[in-house]
């Protein structure tokens, strides 16, 4: 049983678009699935469709921060190696771009 309450999503969730599933045969590791989803939460997600984001290993590994320092998030829970081995298999299989 899981510890979460998924519940009926009707609101605080974060649209996946349908290409993202056909895709994921492409991904070649855990790692690079969790970097992937983990932009999407944070870009599409909060509605900023059109602009880069920067996002720091530390934040990959332990979640983003707020502007009291505070996290947002619990990060992907990678390890640094496993961070950017699915940083670099996302750009090379062209999920991420690089700017």
């Amino acid at each position: 049983m899981s510890k979460f309450n998924w519940g009926t999503p009707l609101e605080n969730w974060t649209k996946t678009p349908n290409a993202f599933f056909d895709a994921l045969s492409m991904m070649t590791s855990m790692g690079e699935v969790k970097i992937v989803l983990y932009v999407l939460r944070h870009t599409w997600g909060f509605q900023e469709f059109k602009s880069s984001k920067l996002i720091s290993l530390d934040e990959f590994e332990h979640g983003r921060k707020r502007s009291d320092g505070s996290r947002f998030d619990s990060g992907t829970g990678l390890t640094r190696n496993s961070i950017r081995d699915g940083i670099k298999h996302a750009i090379d299989h062209c999920f991420l771009e690089v700017v």
